[in-house]
């Protein structure tokens, strides 16, 4: 038996990994269920906290680091609220602007760290090159640039 993988560039990657983000949204928001919100945002912190050890790791990027330990960080806060049944999108404002202003200052530092090591982040993505969407879920797309001259 043969698999198929399907294998993409750098920002398809990127592109692919927000699209099954939102349609576990839309598919989350369907059900409706505080549980599955909470499993989410809980499968979410782990993957991201992980996320953040890894890049530390591998790359000893600092800014990239920590816009993946706040990442986690607002996924975890949004674990107790799913559970009390207040899930996305039905969040009360205080909870919404938390997660807008936490995508935005993720957003922002990670543009500052690409502004600040281009170089870094070109060879990152020379890295992602062929790589499928289970390679960036398993952590394979982040580059161990420590060996770096």
């Amino acid at each position: 038996m043969t698999s198929v993988r399907l294998r993409l560039d750098a920002s398809a990657l990127g592109g692919l990994y927000g699209l099954v983000l939102g349609l576990v949204f839309v598919v989350l928001t369907i059900f409706g269920s505080p549980i599955l919100w909470a499993l989410y945002w809980s499968v979410e912190t782990i993957h991201l906290s992980w996320y953040t050890v890894v890049v530390w790791r591998r790359t000893r990027l600092g800014l990239e680091t920590f816009a993946g330990a706040l990442a986690a960080a607002a996924c975890a806060a949004f674990v107790a609220p799913a559970l009390g049944g207040h899930v996305f999108p039905d969040l009360s404002g205080r909870w919404m602007l938390l997660m807008l202003a936490g995508a935005a200052i993720m957003l922002s530092l990670q543009g500052l760290a690409w502004w600040l090591h281009r170089d870094i982040y070109r060879e990152w993505r020379q890295h992602m090159q062929g790589l499928s969407l289970v390679d960036t879920l398993c952590m394979r797309h982040v580059p161990d640039l420590t060996s770096r001259g």
